[in-house]
């Protein structure tokens, strides 16, 4: 699979409380690369929000360790 070891995110600052913001992510799928941030829901869950513009226009996806 071609989109092994490639760098999906980066960018994100530390925002606090479990939480990162200001990054971009990149969707290999699409092809698109998006604004995104990140938040830490569980020890074993990670939500990361990718979007365009501002975050109510965007698609969160939850990572699961």
């Amino acid at each position: 699979d071609a989109s092994i070891g490639l760098q999906v995110v980066e960018g994100l600052s530390d925002a606090g409380n479990d939480r990162w913001e200001h990054g971009k992510c990149y969707d290999p799928e699409s092809g698109n690369t998006y604004r995104c941030k990140m938040r830490m829901t569980s020890p074993e869950q990670l939500e990361m929000r990718g979007y365009v513009g501002i975050p109510l226009f965007g698609r969160t996806y939850v990572l699961t360790r």
